[in-house]
């Protein structure tokens, strides 16, 4: 509030001053405008202080009105107390004047003496207002989408770590339930991995980051198995603290491990990640099984759509390609210039 008072304060005097100032216009072509001085004109520069400091109680109380009750449409009540302040300035200024001429004035003189700029500074206060809270109601419509923003993103990736979640607790419960040695290193890695969601991934991480990430993910899937899958991920990486959102890609990843040939004897996924000053460049191509019958994406690919569309509304490519054998997803994140 103090800024604001400043502002307007500072506001008012320019505004005061630049009227002043055209209200000296017809002298001032004729060449006749004199800065009063020496004791007589004491009493003018007295006028001109206390005439200002009226014109800016009735400014600054019209201001406040509004600032008050024009946010709730309270606008009778702001009507009703424009006048009563407009009254108030106008029995102090014939007051003051009839104090500082020392002869009787009349009402009606005075009335229309100072009626025209009180209009003019009423005017001026509505104008600052109004203007203000313009600026201040587009701020809070940028904070509301922010806001909103923030919090559907927040839902989006707290649904990533449910999903995730479970699907790993049933590997790790199939480990178990056949006494496998690779239940204690995938508990560890799932540990490493959720204190990653929980705790490490912030609203942007460094590249390399997800990329250790990908890494331990497939390390855990790949734990389910006797025989590790056949899988080529290709890494091509010219900055490695390049932001991105965390857990943008894995859903891709591990869409493929849901729906993928895993048991095939040939190369069943290929995972492609580059990224340089331009952009960053992901492809996940994985053989589809023949025996899955689920619908290939689901939750977790419509999840990074949304995400996606939130973060990079028109700095990504996302292409999604399905074939009699190969499921494939193109993902293009153009850098911020």
């Amino acid at each position: 509030m103090k800024k604001k008072i400043f502002l307007f304060t500072l506001a008012f005097i320019v505004f005061y001053m630049m009227s002043f100032g055209m209200r000296q216009l017809p002298n001032l072509v004729h060449g006749r405008f004199d800065i009063p001085y020496g004791r007589y004109h004491l009493k003018t520069w007295l006028r001109f202080i206390v005439d200002m400091m009226l014109y800016y109680g009735l400014s600054f109380g019209t201001y406040l009105v509004l600032h008050q009750f024009y946010p709730v449409r309270k606008m009778l009540t702001i009507f009703v107390l424009i006048l009563l302040l407009s009254v108030s300035f106008f029995y102090l200024s014939f007051f003051w004047t009839s104090f500082i001429e020392n002869s009787p004035i009349r009402s009606r003189n005075h009335f229309h003496l100072v009626s025209f700029t009180a209009i003019i500074n009423i005017a001026f206060a509505c104008v600052f207002y109004l203007i203000r809270y313009s600026k201040y109601r587009d701020l809070q419509n940028v904070k509301l989408q922010l806001q909103n923003r923030q919090t559907e993103l927040l839902f989006l990736r707290s649904q990533v770590n449910p999903h995730f979640l479970f699907n790993n607790l049933n590997n790790i419960y199939s480990l178990v339930l056949e006494n496998s040695n690779q239940a204690l290193p995938a508990i560890s890695h799932l540990a490493e991995l959720l204190r990653y969601m929980l705790y490490d991934a912030g609203e942007k991480i460094a590249l390399e980051k997800e990329v250790d990430y990908l890494e331990k993910f497939i390390y855990l899937q790949q734990l389910r198995f006797e025989k590790p899958s056949a899988i080529q991920f290709e890494i091509d990486i010219k900055d490695g603290q390049q932001l991105l959102p965390p857990l943008i890609l894995v859903p891709f990843i591990e869409n493929a491990f849901k729906h993928g040939a895993i048991k095939s004897d040939q190369i069943w996924l290929k995972i492609i990640l580059k990224s340089d000053a331009e952009q960053l460049f992901f492809q996940c191509s994985n053989l589809t099984s023949k025996n899955n019958t689920d619908a290939v994406g689901g939750i977790g690919i419509e999840n990074v759509k949304k995400r996606l569309d939130l973060l990079y509304p028109d700095n990504h490519n996302l292409k999604i390609e399905k074939d009699n054998a190969w499921f494939a997803v193109k993902l293009i994140i153009k850098n911020d210039k």
